[in-house]
């Protein structure tokens, strides 16, 4: 059995809120991206860890996801960079680095150039 969810963001904002998805807490935090972005590439760091971390237990968490633009009027949605990860002790960031472009198309496609009148979410499914 799978646990979806969703992450929501701001995309002027570097840091979500912590958001429980399983038994795991996952937010976004562009503030631990390597300085390697670019004017052309952004980076959202997605982050994953227990509910109850303990230094003796170990785990994993195998998830895939997407990201995408949604206008805050209507609802409407554009996925524009898909991902996945295997999460685990020493592993509890995972850096989406992507292409800006993408971004402002589907801030187009939602019909919202200014970021301020749209949301970001990052889609969430942990497979195991």
């Amino acid at each position: 059995m799978t646990n979806k969810g969703v992450i929501p963001f701001k995309f002027t904002y570097t840091e979500s809120e912590i958001v429980e998805i399983g038994d795991f807490k996952w937010n976004t935090d562009r503030r631990n991206c390597p300085d390697n972005t670019t004017g052309s590439m952004r980076c959202d760091a997605i982050t994953c860890k227990p509910k109850k971390e303990s230094p003796t237990v170990l785990w994993n968490c195998l998830t895939v996801g997407t990201l995408a633009a949604v206008a805050k009027k209507d609802g409407v949605q554009c996925a524009y960079y898909g991902w996945h990860f295997l999460y685990g002790n020493n592993w509890t960031k995972y850096h989406v680095v992507h292409k800006k472009e993408k971004v402002s198309k589907a801030l187009g496609v939602v019909s919202q150039p200014d970021a301020e009148d749209v949301s970001g979410e990052v889609h969430v499914e942990i497979m195991e």
